[in-house]
């Protein structure tokens, strides 16, 4: 058994719709129940950069390197050859998470809601990205979008 099909099926203009309302559905479902608020230490060490970045162009982690006495050695941050505090996670979620907080300091609203938007955003798009894959793929209409809304709201991807 191939885990890729052989033969590719076309999209009609139909199914990008049908993935955009999708993705708009799982987006309004993840909005309306995320309090979009810090869950882990990651989350904050993740924020604490993008905040750097945002107020100094910045990438250190300078606001929470209280953490390393109790977390221990290298768990959230490092200490830098230049003496500032580094957070030892991906720089990524950081860096997309950054237009968000300068457009939320704009309109007033919360650092740390705004910088949390991007994940129930790239969420929501995989769900309509899932839908067209399994299209490509052969799989029906209505086969697709269980696919999709079974990752949306059945798996741990929901935010």
């Amino acid at each position: 058994m191939a885990l890729m099909p052989t033969s590719k099926q076309s999209l009609i203009p139909r199914d990008g719709l049908i993935a955009v309302a999708l993705a708009l559905l799982a987006l309004s479902v993840y909005l309306t129940t995320s309090a979009l608020r810090f869950h882990s230490i990651d989350e904050i060490a993740s924020f604490s950069v993008t905040r750097s970045f945002v107020a100094r162009g910045e990438f250190d982690g300078n606001v929470i390197f209280w953490t390393r006495a109790p977390l221990g050695r290298g768990s959230i941050v490092a200490q830098g050859s230049d003496g500032e505090t580094y957070v030892v996670k991906d720089v990524a979620p950081s860096l997309l998470a950054a237009p968000f907080v300068m457009v939320g300091r704009v309109m007033g609203a919360s650092s740390v809601r705004s910088a949390l938007i991007p994940t129930p955003l790239v969420t929501a798009l995989t769900v309509g990205l899932l839908y067209l894959i399994s299209r490509v793929w052969g799989a029906s209409q209505a086969t697709g979008m269980l696919a999709a809304l079974a990752f949306a709201f059945g798996s741990m991807a929901w935010p």
